[in-house]
């Protein structure tokens, strides 16, 4: 979940993702994600209404603080670039 609440990733152990706000009736985006040693992709379900069928490629930096941001590589998505470039802690 971002720093400030109002945004969620969830990274499911099918390799599927759930991103988006956490205001009530708002469906998330949903698609796949790939990780290596240093990168994640996330590629947008072919119907989402948000980055579609895009994929994007970010470093994953893990903070001493258990934190997690995301940094662009490349992604042609300017909505999820937004969002994701924010510091993540787990929700649990």
């Amino acid at each position: 979940m971002s720093e400030d609440g109002s945004f969620q990733v969830e990274l499911l152990t099918d390799w599927t993702y759930r991103m988006g706000p956490t205001v009530e009736g708002r469906a998330p985006s949903t698609g796949t994600w790939t990780t290596t040693e240093e990168t994640i992709e996330f590629t947008g379900d072919a119907d989402a209404s948000i980055c579609g069928g895009q994929t994007g490629r970010y470093r994953w930096v893990m903070g001493d603080d258990r934190s997690l941001r995301f940094e662009v590589v490349e992604d042609p998505c300017e909505a999820r670039r937004t969002r994701m470039t924010e510091t993540y802690r787990s929700a649990s």
